[in-house]
């Protein structure tokens, strides 16, 4: 997530929200994005890459997918036709390198470390802040300042924000999924191992 100034009043620890009061600071977040006042994009790692390449692994991947994007996002909305319009060399160099850059479709630390070096004028990528006390190797393979706030969902709120954008879509996804899969009852426990799902997925 990327912010100016913006009143984001109110967000907390999503777990700590309704449903309700989710979904009223979700749709406030994405009024100050259709307003251009703040970025917001989510990252995911599928179930097999978390198999296979392990959690810590899987969630360095999904946070990797997410900056790509926000970065793209903002050279998109923000930065192209100002880099087009300009006559500073440098500028349409970096316009060509991103034209570039965003045809790839594997996200990789290599891709990431080209686009946070385009200069300053074209995108500012300074560092990370996350929640908890683990940089997930973000910091090595980023090559940026990672700081971590331990109860950061709590204390920053740049990070409630962004777990409530994070826990929205996660749990509209669940919904979606509990159409396919009916009778695991998704849209109810959105996946996480109640008593419930363990016995649905027992019984089923």
């Amino acid at each position: 997530m990327s912010l100016k100034k913006n009143d984001l009043t109110g967000c907390n620890d999503s777990k700590q929200l309704t449903v309700r009061q989710r979904d009223d600071r979700y749709e406030t977040i994405a009024a100050y994005e259709q307003q251009g006042k703040l970025l917001a994009t989510t990252g995911r790692a599928s179930s097999q890459e978390i198999d296979k390449r392990g959690i810590i692994k899987a969630i360095q991947l999904a946070t990797l997918r997410g900056i790509y994007e926000l970065l793209k996002k903002i050279y998109i909305t923000k930065r192209r036709q100002w880099l087009l319009d300009s006559d500073l060399g440098e500028d349409i160099l970096a316009v060509t390198l991103l034209d570039h850059l965003m045809k790839r479709k594997a996200v990789t630390t290599k891709l990431l470390r080209e686009i946070s070096g385009v200069p300053q004028s074209q995108v500012v990528f300074r560092g990370l802040i996350r929640d908890g006390n683990h940089t997930f190797g973000l910091d090595r393979a980023l090559r940026r300042t990672v700081t971590t706030i331990i109860k950061g969902d709590e204390k920053n709120q740049l990070i409630s924000a962004a777990s409530i954008v994070a826990k929205v879509e996660r749990d509209r996804q669940m919904c979606k999924l509990g159409k396919w899969y009916g009778p695991y009852l998704f849209h109810q426990h959105k996946g996480y191992a109640t008593t419930k799902h363990r016995n649905l997925i027992k019984k089923n």
